[in-house]
């Protein structure tokens, strides 16, 4: 997936899985760089960057209620390589999409690992690293899974204005994961900000300003079947209805991105700022009744 807001371009890539489910300064890196001489065979992690883009994360992840992420660095290493990469190369991700995950071996500081991280990833170009954060979360296909409490560990890797995350390989699935439900913007959430961060794919084509997604996501082991799922958002502050688009599992707004164990509500239009919303989701969850109301705010 790539993005873009205003005249920057960003973008980030949601695993496969989601299917089936700091700045110290340093040189480029190259771990297993191959044809291109003078390469380090070691990566040196970003980790000043690293650091405060996973510390951000774990604020939001105690403030939605699941457990806090550790660094690794095995994964960051890799994340770095793609960071550098993708530097190195100049890469324009608003102009190449969905190819910012994956490196041409005929180009500078190609590595296998690099590209093995990049394919597993999400990205952002031309922030920093704690506002790359923010803006995942502003996301609607970028943000699945990044606050799934069966994640453990990630790896990040910055250089210059490229930021890669991996937040796919340090989480627990299947029969050993815990089953959780969790909500975002999360219940009692205030200063939201309201708009959603562009990104490609783009949810719903033909309209190109949309309010933050509200999302509803079931993790653990398993599967969820959700029938009969609805959905509707009040502006608290204005007592009126706001019009929203609905993705659930069967109903996807994009044919290609159906989202196993996901509702969605996105709003047609950012949500106005300094305003109070209230959100109601019911659904038959495995054929029996399952609903939730709940409160958020805006900045």
């Amino acid at each position: 997936m790539t993005g873009k807001t205003g005249p920057q371009h960003f973008a980030a890539r949601l695993s496969v899985v989601l299917f089936a489910v700091l700045q110290v300064s340093c040189s480029p890196s190259g771990g297993t760089a191959q044809g291109w001489p003078g390469i380090n065979d070691t990566a040196r992690v970003n980790f000043s960057a690293a650091y405060s883009a996973v510390s951000r994360f774990n604020d939001i992840r105690r403030e939605v209620g699941v457990q806090t992420v550790g660094l690794d660095y095995d994964l960051s290493r890799g994340c770095q390589l793609h960071a550098d990469y993708l530097k190195a190369n100049t890469v324009s991700l608003g102009l190449v999409g969905l190819d910012a995950h994956h490196e041409d071996e005929a180009r500078p500081l190609y590595t296998e690992e690099g590209a093995s991280a990049g394919a597993a990833s999400i990205i952002y170009e031309g922030v920093a690293p704690v506002d790359a954060v923010d803006r995942w979360m502003r996301t609607f296909y970028h943000r699945i899974g990044l606050l799934d409490p069966n994640l453990h560990y990630v790896g990040y890797g910055s250089s210059g204005s490229y930021q890669v995350m991996n937040a796919l390989h340090g989480r627990i699935r299947g029969e050993f994961s815990a089953p959780y439900t969790v909500l975002y913007p999360q219940p009692g959430a205030q200063e939201i900000i309201g708009h959603f961060e562009n990104e490609i794919p783009w949810p719903v084509p033909g309209d190109d300003s949309l309010g933050i997604p509200i999302t509803v996501e079931f993790f653990g082991p398993g599967s969820y079947e959700l029938d009969a799922v609805e959905g509707w958002l009040q502006d608290l502050s204005t007592h009126s209805l706001v019009p929203t688009y609905l993705q659930y599992p069967g109903k996807p707004l994009l044919a290609d991105w159906d989202l196993p164990g996901v509702i969605a509500l996105i709003p047609v239009d950012p949500l106005e700022g300094g305003h109070r919303y209230r959100v109601h989701v019911s659904a038959l969850l495995n054929r029996e009744p399952w609903k939730q109301s709940w409160d958020f705010s805006t900045h």
